[in-house]
Order: structure tokens, then sequence, then C-alpha cells
């Protein structure tokens, strides 16, 4: 599925304004419930699991570990801005609502449920338009709201030669989540697993096609994974 980034309608923002929607004060609020949420997804991709999977995924069964996997996936709310070049600020404290164009009709999206599809999603829009950040947002909000475990990849930092499923599993090891291959995918299998791409237009042709490729086979092998790109 095909959508269309806008930006449009949004309002400026001056430095000491803060929009919140209903998803953000959620996550900005409510730490320690979006932390007991994220539990119980955990809990429920183990339950799916075969019992040889398990005993890599039960690495993180304790509170703490799962704590620590909650607290570096939400690290992708750190980014850094024209405003603020030398360390990272929380993207709450200048994000605004998006908008996506599905076919003619203008929707504020929130969380993936607001696609209202279970299609894998392609996002399109201008350079600088914000696609990034609204990835970012979309990732921190699923990760409160506990449906998925979400993992964001930065598609432009993949190696040459590297392959897109080394990539997520190096992720998911800063992540403090240790698996191999046949973990991550008796993972995507559970339908639990939230892929979120970014940057695919600023891989050059060969990784482009090389890229695709796989998320095709992947999308193809996996019916339950969810992916979005941009």
């Amino acid at each position: 599925m095909r959508v269309k980034c806008n930006k449009k309608k949004n309002p400026s923002i001056s430095k000491n304004q803060i929009f919140m929607t209903g998803i953000e004060l959620l996550i900005g609020a409510s730490a320690i419930a979006g932390k007991d949420t994220f539990k119980k997804t955990v809990s429920s991709v183990n339950e799916a699991l075969s019992d040889k999977a398990k005993k890599f995924f039960n690495q993180i069964k304790t509170e703490r570990q799962i704590g620590k996997l909650y607290s570096q996936i939400a690290k992708v709310r750190k980014v850094k801005t024209l405003g603020q070049l030398d360390r990272a600020v929380d993207l709450y404290s200048f994000y605004c609502d998006s908008h996506v164009y599905l076919g003619k009709s203008r929707k504020k999206i929130t969380r993936i449920s607001d696609f209202g599809t279970s299609e894998n999603i392609l996002i399109e829009g201008v350079a600088g338009q914000g696609k990034s950040i609204f990835l970012r947002y979309l990732c921190s909000a699923e990760l409160v709201l506990g449906e998925y475990i979400p993992v964001f990849i930065e598609l432009r930092k993949i190696g040459n030669g590297e392959s897109l499923i080394e990539n997520i599993l190096e992720t998911l090891k800063s992540y403090h989540l240790d698996l191999n291959e046949e973990v991550l995918r008796e993972i995507a299998d559970s339908g639990r697993l939230l892929l979120l791409l970014d940057a695919f237009d600023e891989l050059n042709q060969g990784a482009k096609k090389r890229i695709l490729n796989e998320i095709e086979m992947l999308s193809n092998r996996h019916e339950k994974l969810r992916i979005l790109i941009i």
C-alpha cells in the first residue's frame, strides 16, 4: 500500500509550544504503564515460539531485562535537530501531528492501526517533509501501545554486502536481544514484529534492488510481519 506524507496544514511551533496527541500524552505520562504493556507483548511472543527458539528469547524473561529492551527501543525518540546539533533531544518536544493521503482522503496518523489496513505500507513524500521523524514517532508510539515489538532500521547504514536480515539482527543485538535468524523468523511469524525501514531513497541503485528483493522475500514468507517503508 502506498500513502503520501502531508504536513501542509500543521501549525508552526514556537520555542515554548508542545503539541500533544492522545498517544503522545500516553507516552509522556505513562512510562510505567507502557513498560507493563510491552512486557505482556514480549510474553505473548515467547508463548508463540518453539521450545528451541524460547531458549534464545528467554534471555529477556526478567522484568529488569525487559525494561532494558524497552529503554533501548525508546531511544529512537532522541534526535538531533537544526536548532540543537550538539545533543539529541526528545522528538516529543517539537513533534506535531502527521497526516497522510490515503488515495484522495487526508488522515491524521497517531498509530499503525490508523492506516486502516493490514498491508505493508510505503510512505512517499518530498525531502524535508518529516518522514523520518514520523517513522520514529510511530516506533515509539507502538512501543508503548504494546501490540508489536517495533524495530527501527536506518537503511542508509546497511554496509556493502550486508543483508537486511543481518542488519535487523545487529539492531536487536544493540537492544540486548542476541538472536539468530531462525528465532527472528519465528517472531516475524507471530504477527508481533513491526519493521520500520527508514530512508530507502538514500540507498544507491545497486543496494536498492538488493534490499527491495529482501523486503519482498520477507513479506512473502511472513504474512503476519508488518513493514513500513519511507
